[in-house]
Order: structure tokens, then sequence, then C-alpha cells
């Protein structure tokens, strides 16, 4: 980003010093329920950041969700979460008709980088779209899906968890 900036002084970033995210949405609810997707169009590469808003009962409903894993995560009010939109597919659920009836509120307000400004800054400060033939192929890592490819093996597998675990504690402790 510090790049793209750089040769682009006439953007500013949105929270200068205190975020390095270039776009964010801010879900204003009063009830923000969104069902689950892929963000195709985000850096895989750099988390997006969701942070709950609001005063709803957490144990109740506004969860996040993942439908890919099965799995739900108790999201209470202030809480923020990191992950990878555009590999996996999330949402949240309703508030719970308790807290609708009661006037409770759920927002959020999320942080992301498009991926199409990564790719400008990778391409020179140039449209991906304006290479040709090889170099095209080439800029896009040699096929369709393999920055995506790339970008997931940056993540910890089932296998390779603890292997992964035990070098982050040995570059912590270094």
């Amino acid at each position: 980003m510090r790049q793209f900036y750089t040769e682009k002084p006439s953007l500013k970033p949105n929270f200068a010093g205190a975020s390095l995210y270039p776009a964010c949405t801010a879900n204003l609810g009063p009830h923000t329920v969104c069902l689950d997707h892929l963000d195709s169009m985000n850096y895989p590469g750099c988390p997006c950041v969701i942070t709950a808003i609001g005063d709803f009962n957490p144990d109740q409903g506004g969860q996040l969700y993942f439908p890919q894993l099965q799995l739900f995560v108790r999201f209470p009010p202030g809480c923020t979460a990191l992950l990878c939109s555009a590999a996996l597919r999330h949402g949240n659920t309703q508030l719970s008709q308790n807290d609708v009836t009661n006037d409770k509120r759920r927002f959020s307000f999320t942080q992301f980088v498009p991926g199409g400004i990564v790719r400008y800054v990778q391409a020179g400060f140039k449209m991906v779209g304006s290479f040709k033939g090889k170099r095209r192929v080439a800029m896009e890592g040699g096929y369709k899906g393999a920055r995506r490819d790339e970008q997931l093996a940056r993540l910890s597998t089932q296998e390779s968890l603890s292997r992964d675990r035990a070098s982050l504690q040995k570059s912590h402790h270094s």
C-alpha cells in the first residue's frame, strides 16, 4: 500500500496511521445479516477484518458462520475477526427474535484490500488487462487460479499445523 500511495499521492488512506486497509464497508443494520459468500475480488494474501458492533446477545444470534467448515463462531459486539474472505465462504446469522423485539442492534465494519490494487502495483502501475499473450499468463502466475493457490499454500493444514506452530514459536524466541 505504501508503494501505491507513493505512486498515487492524490489518493489518501482511509485511516492514515491506524490501518493499512484501503477499502472498508459499514453495514448499518439495524439488524445486519450477511448471507454466506466469498469476496472473490479481495486480495487473498491479506485477511479482511470484520468487527461486530451493537448491543445484541451473541449467545442468541449474530454468530459468524463458515458453511464449508460447518462451523458457527460466537461473535460478540466489539470483537474483530480476521479471515481470508476471498477463499473461505462466510456470513453471519440473524439476531434472535427477542433481540429484534427489544430493539437490540447489530452492525458490522469490514476492512479489506481489493485484489485489483495489488495486481496494479505488481504490474508496475499498469492495468493487468493491458498485458497480452505470454506476458499476461506470466503476470497471472502461469495458470488460472495460480495466485489463489499460491496464497492458500501459505495457510496451515491439519497435517502441517504442529510444524507451523513450532516454526512460529522458534522465530518468535529468536
